[in-house]
């Protein structure tokens, strides 16, 4: 692992480590080395850098801390930064009214007009503009810039993640199957799995899941309706069938939606609750696959693993790749269900239907 600062690669690490996740619209790195000479650094923080594993650049973004600790015998200094859509997670935004019909790519480059990135967004969903009937949009003034539009996002069902050029890309979860197989199987010669880890924190899961919302008004306009009905007590429900009775959960759309939206809503919430509560990571000495290309997110992985008690097909949603003078390489995968991030798992049931469970089989 290397990392570029103004066009000059600097090796020789001790540890370095470098994050890449789903969900999460910046990566993030960590550099550690270590000096005897007492010479000073050769950056301060605040410079343009890039995170390259194994000969591919995987970053694209800036030094954040830099932190030097040292005595009589040398010095250790460590590097941290973050993409350059970290810049988005940090900046707030003036208050800007927004005019639909707009979709939520044009929205996210206005954002980054206003702060002034130079990053670029990628749309592979092809997801519906926002409209006059049913949407009113724009930041509070002095709102969080990624809040704002992570909550519009949510709004659609959608993810916003970055690639290696530090673009902020608008996906789904539309994962590749790639022809890999790991395997933790108890007295076999053919592990490749060196550690892993399984964590169910069911918390943040509930039963019932209800998002309300107020159609905005001049849907009466656009929709030629009269009937307040209409656009009043508007919301959606779902129902996680995993959970035992009498975990409720009631929330407040992000923006005016139908009926048909706070639905979608619902089960999306719930989906993604249902990920967040259960973690497996599989730790391997490789960065690369046996096809020879680096370990990317939102690929479809067999799995096998005696300890974890997982046989399934598992996305990758985060790596972090690892190096250390003592340990090696390593790349630590981290793994949801297949269906996480979908919406259309199965057929939503009312809150007061005890039908079909929501998501299907567990893993």
């Amino acid at each position: 692992m290397e990392l570029e600062v103004n066009g000059i690669q600097y090796g020789r690490f001790t540890q370095a480590s470098a994050l890449i996740s789903l969900d999460s619209i910046a990566r993030g790195f960590s550099f550690t080395a270590v000096s005897t000479n007492g010479l000073p650094l050769p950056f301060k923080g605040g410079e343009p850098c890039r995170v390259i594993v194994d000969g591919t650049p995987v970053l694209d973004g800036f030094i954040d801390i830099v932190n030097v600790d040292y005595d009589a015998r040398g010095h250790t200094i460590t590097i941290e930064g973050r993409s350059k859509t970290a810049d988005l997670v940090d900046s707030s935004l003036e208050g800007k009214e927004i005019n639909p019909p707009i979709s939520l790519k044009k929205i996210i480059e206005d954002v980054i007009a206003e702060i002034g990135i130079d990053i670029s967004v990628i749309d592979d969903t092809g997801i519906e503009d926002f409209n006059e009937a049913e949407d009113k949009l724009g930041p509070a003034v002095g709102e969080n810039a990624f809040q704002f539009i992570e909550r519009l996002a949510r709004k659609r069902q959608v993810l916003l993640t970055s690639n290696s050029d530090s673009d902020v890309v608008i996906t789904r979860s539309d994962p590749t199957e790639i022809d890999v197989n790991l395997q933790n199987i108890v007295g076999s010669n053919s592990n490749n799995i060196i550690s892993g880890s399984v964590n169910y924190d069911r918390t943040q899961r509930f039963r019932d899941y209800s998002v309300k919302s107020q159609q905005n008004t001049s849907s009466l306009v656009f929709g030629g309706n009269a009937d307040l009905s209409d656009v009043v007590d508007q919301g959606g429900s779902a129902l996680d069938e995993e959970v035992r009775t009498g975990r409720k959960l009631v929330m407040k759309a992000e923006k005016a939606s139908s009926n048909d939206q706070s639905k979608e809503r619902a089960i999306w919430e719930a989906n993604i609750r249902r990920t967040r509560s259960q973690v497996y990571s599989a730790t391997i000495n490789e960065y690369r696959t046996k096809s020879g290309e680096l370990w990317s997110e939102n690929k479809l992985v067999t799995i096998t693993d005696e300890f974890a008690d997982i046989n399934a097909r598992m996305l990758i949603n985060s790596i972090q790749f690892k190096f250390g003078i003592s340990e090696g390489r390593k790349t630590i995968l981290g793994f949801v269900d297949k269906d996480a991030y979908k919406v259309e798992i199965s057929e939503p049931q009312p809150v007061d239907n005890v039908g079909d469970n929501l998501f299907g089989n567990a893993l």
